[in-house]
């Protein structure tokens, strides 16, 4: 946003303002009179420094992982580290699976109410819920390659 700042004796009538609008310039009837524009000037380090900490901000109160972040892609990185970095992701997964159970545990002991009332006897203890977590693995790991070997 920026304003029009008149110094010098300068004003604008509404026919000057209406004026000024059609045809995008202003004359000041005296030389001493000056026109320029008020901004807020603001460095391209500040922006950068903002963004940079509304990035860690949202991965801090979000409790996530910065995917992206050099400690997580570098090549230091191995994928027993990245399994430790994504630990309380999966601890927090892990409870959300276990609310998602019960919830369709309780969803099913509600219908299975309704159907006993019509004869047809049935309860959630004959449910078997499984959840596939779509996880990475580091096969080369598991089978001893891990160490250097190449196949």
């Amino acid at each position: 946003m920026a304003y029009l700042v008149l110094s010098g004796g300068a004003a604008i009538t509404d026919r000057g303002l209406k004026e000024m609008k059609r045809t995008g310039c202003l004359s000041l009837p005296d030389a001493n009179m000056k026109m320029s524009y008020l901004v807020k000037s603001t460095d391209g380090t500040f922006i950068d420094s903002l963004l940079d900490r509304l990035q860690k901000n949202i991965y801090r109160f979000s409790k996530t992982v910065d995917t992206t972040s050099e400690t997580f892609t570098g090549s230091g990185a191995s994928g027993e580290a990245r399994k430790w970095a994504l630990l309380g992701f999966e601890n927090r997964a892990t409870l959300k699976i276990n609310k998602f159970k019960k919830a369709l545990k309780y969803q099913f002991d509600v219908l299975a109410s309704a159907w006993n009332d019509v004869g047809i006897t049935i309860t959630s203890d004959i449910l078997k819920i499984e959840v596939d977590r779509n996880l990475p693995v580091e096969l080369l790991g598991q089978v001893g390659l891990g160490n250097g070997l190449k196949l």
